[in-house]
């Protein structure tokens, strides 16, 4: 339950002492996971750990830096045309969150339906996600919609995030990673577009979750097809 997370002080030390030692978080909670006997036991989710340190990180934030990224941001959007960005700041006036577009982004957006929204990386210094907004333009090359940067996963981060990037443009198509949350945020702020689950982390998470039929003769082969190959329902239902 919520209610019962807590990541105790000394995890969030052992996290940041793996960080500096070029481990990942999300190594370092399976490692802890290991040493108590199974995640229940641990108490909080991988994406609980992120946040842990997120915040923590938060602290160290050089308002200086903080300070001089808004300060560019303003003169990009006095000095170009129709650039847009917005920030979002904690209580103690600590930064939490940006977003910015500019004209080349809002121009290539034109050229697609499907916006992708990707996680994958954080920037090394602040612990800070970075969430660019992908597309495609005719030329089958990716990019940039749009891109934003968070301080957490939680979902209030994602709203504020996805309400701005709604002030900018509005997508018909937007594809994520199987994060229930966003799927739920997605749906409350974007009411018209599909939502639809990235295939690459679909896959991963049959390696995770049905490896034991993986290793049937045959089934990658199928799980494949059904999943990448099948335009309509009872082509799916054949299969």
């Amino acid at each position: 339950m919520r209610s019962h997370k807590k990541v105790e002080n000394g995890h969030v030390d052992f996290f940041q002492k793996m960080r500096r030692n070029c481990m990942k978080v999300s190594h370092a909670h399976w490692l802890l996971i290991n040493e108590v006997g199974g995640s229940p036991l641990l108490g909080f989710s991988e994406r609980d750990a992120y946040n842990s340190v997120a915040n923590e990180a938060k602290r160290t934030i050089d308002r200086g830096n903080a300070n001089h990224l808004i300060c560019v941001l303003e003169s990009s959007r006095v000095n170009e045309q129709d650039f847009f960005y917005k920030f979002k700041l904690e209580e103690d006036d600590y930064l939490m969150s940006f977003f910015w577009r500019d004209l080349q982004m809002k121009c290539d957006y034109l050229f697609g339906d499907l916006l992708v929204f990707d996680m994958t990386y954080r920037t090394s210094r602040y612990e800070m996600i970075s969430a660019p907004f992908v597309c495609m333009n005719y030329h089958a090359k990716n990019v940039i919609a749009g891109c934003g940067f968070l301080m957490n996963e939680k979902i209030e981060s994602f709203v504020w995030l996805f309400e701005t990037f709604l002030e900018a443009m509005q997508p018909k198509i937007i594809m994520t990673d199987q994060a229930f949350s966003m799927e739920n945020v997605i749906e409350k702020v974007f009411p018209l577009a599909k939502h639809r689950l990235c295939t690459w982390h679909i896959l991963e998470n049959s390696k995770k979750n049905i490896s034991h039929l993986r290793v049937l003769g045959g089934f990658v082969d199928k799980f494949g097809h059904v999943l990448m190959r099948c335009d309509i329902e009872a082509e799916f239902n054949f299969c």
